[in-house]
């Protein structure tokens, strides 16, 4: 009777442990995908803003 309350408790622990590194690989991956847009967004403004000085200049 006692191993079940250990097995329980360990498996409970396991489920808990394995559900937190899920959702944390989940974050990390939405933050790197939404610095991606970031940086993306970033390059092409700075790219428009040249395109823009180019196309004043001739």
């Amino acid at each position: 009777m006692e191993w079940m309350t250990l097995v329980a408790t360990l498996l409970g622990a396991v489920i808990a442990m394995g559900s937190t590194l899920l959702v944390e690989a989940r974050k990390d991956r939405r933050e790197a995908a939404g610095e991606w847009r970031r940086s993306r967004r970033e390059l092409y403004g700075a790219y428009l803003g040249t395109l823009s000085q180019v196309r004043g200049e001739l």
